[in-house]
């Protein structure tokens, strides 16, 4: 999910009344924890949950990469592979609220296969996500979302082509998502249920091969697809994030290389774009919470990365300011069940960590040790903890969390 950018006054209103910008929060009471493992190498945090379960990547000198879980307080422990001697990488690696991790590691016949362990046994071997059997033996998988649950999905991925499959919290045993081998990949998984299976957002290819955001729902028969509905004027839309209240983000596409942030009510209902920032023509959809509020991505009116908080509903903004010093926003991560965002500004070849909230306005996060860059990844879905890659006083990058207020 994811431009050098001109600081702006930041000390009154910036879009009339449907916009404020709340305040800078004065006090560094923020502080980065080192939680991944020790010995020599780079090591980074890419996703923790509200248990404080922490999974992320250590790249040695030798140029090994390994995958890694650590739970608060104990300390990180290196996950197993699918296959001994191999090296599962970071191209997906996140950790659900009920503890199950899902990774990408080497498969028996070559290439990627989407794996998942626990946190609660994580010296155990990995469970592979199979793909789907039907109408022909896949064989692999790819997973790209996974929802607090535990539940996967992703692709399957066969000689004849793709599909969109999805798997059970804690099972490898696939079911399908889309029709066969159409392409579609999802991006995102609701946690409340129709018959019996998560709601889906997912992207799928037209006759041209453009990316199509469209909404999945199990019935009886399986899942059946609605294209999301197209503004007026835009050629199309990609599908972003989905909501428990199965609510539905993403982008969509306008002439002129002009892209908009839009919101559904449902499935079916007239989108609503983001067009409440003077002079900012494009915005992106960067991703949706339960009380259907939009985080957005834009470039301001000074060539700037901006982001901002968009209620569709009641038609109101809010931007996120960049810490004292700097000019640019890059969103990171959100709550889920509460506002707030985790985001990096970018000066000088650093980036530095900083939260956001509507009551404390934007928090820096104190670097490591007295290191000069931090980088945040993740946010727990409750708010509480944020993980990233820190450097510390040395030049060398830790994997880190900070416990937010």
């Amino acid at each position: 999910m994811n431009s050098q950018w001109k600081a702006r006054d930041l000390t009154r209103p910036l879009f009339f009344s449907l916009c404020v910008v709340l305040p800078l929060s004065a006090a560094h009471a923020i502080s980065l924890q080192d939680v991944g493992p020790t010995g020599p190498g780079q090591t980074e945090a890419l996703s923790v949950n509200l248990n404080g379960d922490i999974v992320g990547s250590q790249l040695s000198t030798a140029a090994n990469s390994q995958v890694w879980v650590a739970t608060l307080p104990n300390p990180a422990v290196f996950l197993k592979p699918l296959i001994a001697n191999t090296q599962c990488d970071t191209t997906f690696l996140r950790v659900a609220n009920n503890r199950t991790i899902v990774g990408v590691c080497p498969g028996l016949l070559g290439g990627k296969q989407g794996v998942i362990w626990n946190a609660s046994n994580p010296a155990a071997n990995p469970t592979r996500l199979m793909p789907l059997l039907l109408p022909e033996v896949g064989l692999r998988s790819n997973p790209t979302a996974i929802n607090r649950n535990g539940e996967v999905a992703g692709v399957s991925i066969g000689a004849l082509g793709t599909k969109a499959a999805g798997w059970p919290a804690g099972s490898g045993t696939a079911f399908a998502i889309s029709n066969i081998f159409d392409g579609c990949m999802p991006v995102d998984l609701s946690e409340v249920y129709s018959s019996g299976k998560p709601v889906v957002a997912l992207n799928c290819p037209n006759a041209s091969g453009a990316m199509r955001g469209h909404a999945a729902v199990a019935g009886a028969g399986g899942y059946t697809h609605t294209l999301l509905p197209v503004p007026a004027g835009a050629s199309r839309c990609v599908a972003v994030g989905v909501n428990n209240n199965f609510q539905y983000t993403g982008t969509c596409y306008f002439p002129g290389n002009v892209t908009k942030a839009t919101f559904w009510n449902n499935a079916t209902a007239t989108p609503s774009t983001f067009a409440l920032v003077p002079g900012v023509t494009s915005t992106t959809a960067f991703a949706l919470n339960e009380t259907a509020k939009v985080y957005v991505s834009y470039q301001d009116t000074s060539g700037n990365p901006a982001a901002a908080y968009w209620d569709p509903v009641g038609s109101f903004v809010t931007v996120i300011p960049p810490p004292p010093t700097y000019n640019n926003v890059y969103l990171a991560d959100i709550a889920q069940d509460t506002i707030k965002v985790a985001f990096n500004s970018y000066a000088a070849g650093f980036y530095r960590c900083a939260i956001w909230s509507p009551s404390a306005g934007t928090q820096i996060i104190d670097n490591l040790l007295a290191g000069n860059a931090c980088r945040l990844y993740a946010m727990s879905t409750n708010g509480q903890y944020v993980a990233g890659g820190a450097t510390d006083n040395t030049g060398v990058r830790k994997g880190v969390i900070a416990i937010t207020p």
